[in-house]
């Protein structure tokens, strides 16, 4: 997005792109998941962990099919799947300082 001169078309490559990495690392991490036996192996927890970056990874794939089509309108969504990649991290950093704050206290 910072070239100007950059076509619908590669900008919708380098979005499949980005969608199949994330795809790929909300995979691998299913599996280190699958593995576990403890308490982060809840239900609720991993869809917070895998549902919502595998559901925006989704959204950047399907807003890559929109980018040649309608770039104006791809544009719009591409505003909604970045919202939640912003809620899915700052979730992700709300359970970080959970866990620090946790693990000083059993320090103790």
């Amino acid at each position: 997005m910072l070239v100007p001169t950059e076509d619908a078309t590669n900008f919708a490559v380098e979005l499949v792109i980005i969608g199949a990495i994330g795809l790929f690392r909300v995979g691998r991490r299913a599996i280190t998941y699958a593995r576990r036996r403890d308490r982060f192996g809840r239900t609720a927890y991993l869809a917070r962990r895998l549902g919502i970056p595998g559901l925006a990874s989704l959204g950047l794939l399907l807003v890559a099919t929109l980018m040649p089509r309608d770039p104006v309108g791809a544009f719009y969504w591409l505003l909604g799947v970045v919202l939640v990649f912003l809620m899915s991290a700052a979730d992700s950093s709300w359970d970080l300082l959970v866990e620090v704050a946790r693990e000083r206290r059993q320090a103790r």
